[in-house]
């Protein structure tokens, strides 16, 4: 058994290495319903900004699904420009960059955009870390009535550097 966390699959598996992600078949996304997106904000953590199963958007909101990954987008304020979202399922926790990017192309590839924007939440040091691995990029903070967020950005360079 490998003792060095940095090279033990064990570390990978609990903490989400891109490395062990490359080493398994990739992973599957498709689009799903608002009733099946619903599944993936069930549990308490999952249920932030407001969201909770019973009162998730239908249209325009796109809902796609990899594994225990849920990804969420809607157009945003500006021309081919969305807002994207996610929830996990607890037993996905330390596994989901492959499944996020997986969810990530099939969205790119379905809708064209130029730029995806995500909104984390400051104190979500989890949810920032894990969207920096996906790939997104800071660009800036803003504040709203319900804390400050960190805003990210995802575009056609960002495929570059993540593949």
């Amino acid at each position: 058994m490998l003792t060095d966390p940095q090279t033990s699959a064990i570390h990978d598996l609990t903490y989400g290495s891109d490395n062990y992600a490359a080493t398994v078949a990739p992973p599957v996304s498709r689009r799903i319903s608002v009733a099946e997106a619903r599944l993936y904000f069930t549990h308490p953590s999952q249920q932030v900004y407001g969201a909770a199963p019973d009162n998730l958007p239908g249209e325009p909101f796109i809902y796609y699904a990899s594994g225990p990954f849920c990804g969420a987008a809607h157009p945003g304020p500006l021309r081919d420009v969305w807002i994207v979202d996610y929830a996990v399922k607890p037993e996905g926790w330390g596994n989901l960059v492959g499944h996020a990017r997986s969810v990530l192309r099939l969205h790119w590839d379905t809708v064209q955009p130029a730029s995806l924007m995500g909104f984390t939440r400051t104190d979500l040091r989890h949810a920032l870390a894990f969207m920096r691995r996906v790939g997104f990029e800071p660009i800036g903070k803003v504040t709203a009535s319900n804390g400050e967020f960190v805003i990210s950005h995802f575009g056609e360079s960002q495929w570059a550097l993540i593949q």
